[in-house]
This record gives structure tokens, sequence and C-alpha cells, in this order.
């Protein structure tokens, strides 16, 4: 699986192998999502307008 993965020209900067990488990969991502929820508006509120 991962020879042939990795050899995809669209291969995936990491590869989770089971059932509990993905979930703790999930649970990561779903906790920086709440985080960026948290200061959105005072993130984008800081871009500037070329």
């Amino acid at each position: 699986m991962i020879v042939e993965v990795g050899g995809r020209p669209d291969a995936p900067l990491r590869l989770p192998l089971g059932a509990d990488a993905v979930e703790r990969i999930e649970a990561k991502l779903k906790s920086v999502a709440a985080n960026l929820d948290q200061v959105r508006e005072q993130s984008i509120s800081t871009s500037f307008a070329s």
C-alpha cells in the first residue's frame, strides 16, 4: 500500500495507517478548526488590501 500510494502523481503528504491514526488526525483537525473559529473575525480584520 505504501509503495502504491506513494508512487501516485497525487501522492498525499501523509498516509495515516489504521483507524486509530485516522481518528487522531480527525480529532486534531477538529481542534484546529475550533481554534480558528474563535479568532476568525480578528484574523480576517488584519488583512492588508493591496
